[in-house]
This record gives C-alpha cells, sequence and structure tokens, in this order.
C-alpha cells in the first residue's frame, strides 16, 4: 500500500476518545511516563529512532501477557527481567484510532496476531503518528486483552497520562494469570 493510500485510509477510520486506567511495565528504575526507551528501540507501533512512545494495557493480566511475549522474544528466561514495575496509569485521550474493530484492521490489512511481521505495523503506527493522532487503541498480539500506544508529542493540551501508583512483580507468581 503506498504510504499516502494509508494516511487515507486511517484518516477514514476517524478517532475516538479514551480515558481510564492502562497498565504498563518497566524496568524497576524506569519512569512510569517516559517513551524514549521505545523511542529509540521502536517496538510493535513505531520504529526505532523515531518518536516517544508508549506502550500500555487496558488491564494487568493484559500487561504480564506482553511481559511473557517479551521474555520469550528476547528468548530469555522471564525470571531474568524481574523484578518489574507495574505502573498504573490515569489516561484521558481525544483522539484515538480504534484497531480493535475487525473491520478497521480490515481496511488496512492488519491481522494482528503475526508475532514475527513487525513493518507493516510499525508503518501503521508511524502513519498514525504523523496524522497528529494521540494514539491507537488494539488487540494484544498476545491475543489476552487490548492495548493502548499513547504517542507522547501529539498529546493535546486537555488530555492527560499521569501516574496513578505502582506496584511490583518481584518472583514469577507475582504476574496475574
Amino acid at each position: 500500500m503506498a504510504d499516502g493510500d494509508q494516511y487515507e485510509l486511517i484518516d477514514s477510520l476517524g478517532s475516538v476518545p479514551f480515558s481510564g486506567i492502562v497498565f504498563r511495565h518497566v524496568g524497576r528504575e524506569r519512569d512510569c511516563l517516559s517513551g524514549d526507551g521505545a523511542r529509540n528501540r521502536g517496538g510493535r507501533w513505531n520504529p526505532p529512532n523515531s518518536f516517544p512512545t508508549l506502550y500500555t494495557a487496558l488491564t494487568e493480566l493484559t500487561a504480564a501477557a506482553e511481559f511473557r511475549r517479551l521474555s520469550k522474544a528476547q528468548n530469555l528466561d522471564p525470571i531474568g527481567l524481574l523484578p518489574r514495575k507495574v505502573c498504573r496509569l490515569r489516561v484521558a485521550l481525544s483522539r484515538v484510532v480504534d484497531l480493535r474493530k475487525p473491520h478497521n484492521r480490515t481496511v488496512l490489512g492488519l491481522e494482528l496476531i503475526q508475532p514475527d511481521v513487525i513493518v507493516p505495523f510499525q508503518q501503521t503506527g508511524q502513519a498514525v503518528h504523523q496524522l497528529g493522532l494521540e494514539g491507537l487503541l488494539a488487540p494484544s498480539a498476545t491475543g489476552v486483552g487490548e492495548v493502548l500506544i499513547i504517542y507522547q508529542l501529539n498529546l493535546d493540551a486537555e488530555s492527560r497520562v499521569e501516574e496513578d501508583g505502582s506496584l511490583t512483580w518481584r518472583k514469577l507468581t507475582d504476574l496475574p494469570g
């Protein structure tokens, strides 16, 4: 798909507001509100060396599934990544692309459960970011729950992403699921 076509397709989907509590796991010493790691290394929804991005989950169970997926993708024993800080964030965004709807994913040609395919997702995330949208909602690539990806540079003045507490996963039995 040509870049212009992708931008038009994303724009045609419109956006929705999102507000609620989300979760993200980070290294124990990391800032809950920093998207610099994803900016530098990239992730499923942003390319490396791009823009600060917060990867969050709508439930702690989904955050735990994403943690397990991360350790598997890095071929590491999850115990070696513990302890992890689990950040609870209070979020209020006004312009989010909703890819939880199968129709919206079909329009963009995205099949979300494709662990080895990442470029189409990064291209979609980059287009969402360049269109000035604040984020996107999507099913988790783990098949467990949903994620909210937040593009920090695009936050409206009235939008909010605030830390609302944290807990620590010290051992695998601390993870839900």
